[in-house]
């Protein structure tokens, strides 16, 4: 008996045809096949080569035995076997742990498929086309991921009778915005208009402006929030922006709004007389010059403010 081409070959159907050649000095009186115990037709061919075909093979190693009689008067017997590995093509089963991911820097990235196929198989993942050293499982991981993480990934699946890559996916690594230009405080004049910015350093970033830490303001979302016309109510005011990505939030440090006022003195009761064009803020100290010096016979009327566009005297013991 010569061994046949078919010794250990792999196929991936569930039958095989194996052709085998057989030769003696005496001649060959007769070849039989069998499989698993039954008994298998063999075609004879041209130059002393023998065909069996072989259905319902199991998948892994499936053995063939052939036994040849020579036509000699002892009718001699040799027995030989044929090993054929049925095998499945890799499959992916379940795909639902790749997908596309916007990560954020610093947490763990993982990715995952399953997949059958005899023998079974093996895997090897990929970051733009690259292999992944070590990234040999059915699942991949990665922790404290960074900038330079981002990219294509996909998985290679294989075994000795076919190979299979999976779909394509796209990992975005953001990171978590950062606040590189706080609000600065303000002091602007009563009725007037007033702007607060802040810079933020990130990806896909959304803003939302706060008054007084907890007071959201709608539709102050951009990176500048403008009042167009200050009222006594935003005095003292604070202002903080939030601003958001896919990775975190962070806030900007308050912006103190402070407003200011114009101050008149009325020495006499007659027409109010500006003390000097400064603006006061809440609070302030107003110091009367000494163009205005006071008399003992002096009446003291109080301040004059405009406050909120229209005029309001306050007395001496409230100051605006």
């Amino acid at each position: 008996l010569v061994t046949p081409q078919e010794n250990g070959a792999v196929v991936v159907e569930s039958s095989a045809t194996v052709t085998i050649t057989c030769t003696d000095q005496n001649g060959v009186a007769s070849v039989t096949c069998s499989y698993n115990a039954q008994p298998v037709s063999v075609v004879k061919g041209i130059d002393n080569q023998y065909q069996a075909t072989i259905s319902g093979l199991g998948t892994g190693d499936n053995t063939i035995m052939f036994t040849a009689i020579d036509s000699s008067a002892n009718n001699n017997k040799s027995t030989f076997p044929v090993t054929i590995y049925y095998g499945v093509k890799p499959a992916i089963t379940k795909s639902s742990g790749l997908k596309d991911l916007d990560i954020a820097e610093g947490k763990t990235l993982t990715l995952g498929i399953e997949a059958s196929g005899i023998p079974a198989p093996s895997f090897q993942w990929y970051r733009n086309d690259v292999k992944i050293l070590d990234a040999v499982e059915d699942s991949y991981t990665k922790a404290n991921v960074a900038d330079n993480d981002a990219g294509i990934y996909y998985v290679a699946v294989e075994n000795s009778v076919g190979k299979i890559e999976s779909d394509k996916v796209t990992i975005t690594v953001t990171a978590a915005p950062e606040i590189i230009g706080n609000p600065a405080a303000q002091k602007k004049r009563l009725g007037t208009e007033v702007t607060f910015t802040v810079q933020a350093k990130g990806s896909n970033l959304t803003y939302q402006w706060q008054k007084n830490s907890n007071e959201i303001i709608d539709g102050a979302t951009n990176a500048a929030y403008t009042i167009p016309v200050t009222t006594s109510d935003d005095d003292q005011s604070t202002y903080v922006c939030v601003v958001t990505n896919s990775a975190g939030s962070v806030s900007s440090e308050p912006a103190k709004l402070t407003l200011l006022y114009n101050v008149t003195y009325d020495p006499n009761g007659g027409e109010n007389a500006p003390i000097d064009t400064a603006l006061y803020s809440n609070g302030g100290t107003v110091i009367i010059p000494k163009q205005y010096p006071t008399k003992k016979d002096h009446v003291f009327n109080g301040w004059s403010i405009i406050k909120d566009g229209s005029p309001e005297l306050h007395a001496n013991d409230i100051h605006p």
